[in-house]
């Protein structure tokens, strides 16, 4: 007999149909359902078998797996960009606050995967436009590809001879262009030595006392100066909307853990905290 929070999950969804969709990406994980595992899945678009209706609607898929010791993977093996013939259980009509309404991903739970790698035009066709890589190249910066799983634009760049890891946010949900976010990227680039300062001076200010703190009596104490030039920036994320989150490795001040310090574009650098 299911436990409770499996049958609640169950009844949030409809009768069973088949469909044809195309995968996004891969499972990376799952929530807990009381005793079982709630994976989930994005996909591109989708085709009702019955009517042979294609709807390019994003969409989510979800099941169950028993959350046993041993459990091997995630249940149905999904794999990215790849066209399946599933059962499924669409989503039961939920009347959501106006501030939520008007989204249109649609979920379904799967009950059964009949088939993998299925031939359909309208897919296939949708399947090699999304299997092309789309690239940002800037001159003086590098390139810039885009993680089709995580929608998110990723690189490289030299930060003062050291490489930092680059992650560029689109500019809308799911977007291909990153316009916005490289102009910020940009902007600091063209300032790069005093960013540099102000984002190690602003995190020795905020972290310091922290760090002799946490690393106890009887351990020689950082000055700010000290703190400030034992961090390495090592990541960087930009947003359209200016914001900036900068990740530091802390050379064992905090045993190891990450310093977050974000910013804006215009405003500077506005917190920082020790992360792990």
């Amino acid at each position: 007999m299911k436990k409770p929070a499996a049958g609640r999950f169950e009844k949030r969804f409809e009768e069973a149909v088949e469909l044809l969709v195309l995968t996004r990406g891969r499972v990376c994980g799952a929530s807990d359902c009381g005793g079982y595992l709630q994976p989930s899945l994005e996909f591109a678009a989708s085709v009702d078998v019955a009517t042979g209706c294609l709807s390019r609607k994003k969409g989510r898929l979800e099941w169950l797996v028993r959350d046993t010791p041993d459990r091997s993977g995630w249940g149905f093996a999904f794999k990215p960009l790849e066209i399946y013939r599933i059962r499924a259980r669409k989503e039961r009509p939920v009347k959501l606050p106006s501030y939520l309404a008007g989204g249109d991903e649609v979920c379904y739970m799967v009950t059964e995967v009949l088939e993998e790698g299925v031939p359909n035009a309208g897919l296939r066709s949708i399947q090699r436009r999304l299997s092309k890589p789309v690239r940002i190249e800037e001159e003086g910066l590098g390139v810039f590809v885009l993680n089709r799983q995580l929608s998110l634009f990723e690189g490289r760049i030299d930060w003062l001879g050291a490489p930092c890891a680059v992650t560029l946010e689109p500019d809308r949900e799911n977007g291909q262009t990153g316009k916005r976010a490289l102009a910020a990227l940009k902007a600091l680039y063209a300032d790069l030595a005093q960013w540099d300062g102000r984002l190690r001076a602003y995190a020795a200010r905020s972290l310091t006392e922290a760090a002799n703190e946490w690393r106890g009596e009887g351990a020689p104490p950082v000055t700010e100066e000290a703190f400030a030039a034992r961090l390495t920036i090592s990541e960087l994320t930009a947003s359209p909307n200016g914001c900036l989150t900068v990740c530091c490795r802390d050379d064992g001040m905090f045993s190891g853990h990450i310093v977050e310090v974000d910013a804006h574009i215009r405003a500077g650098a506005s917190d920082a905290e020790i992360l792990g």
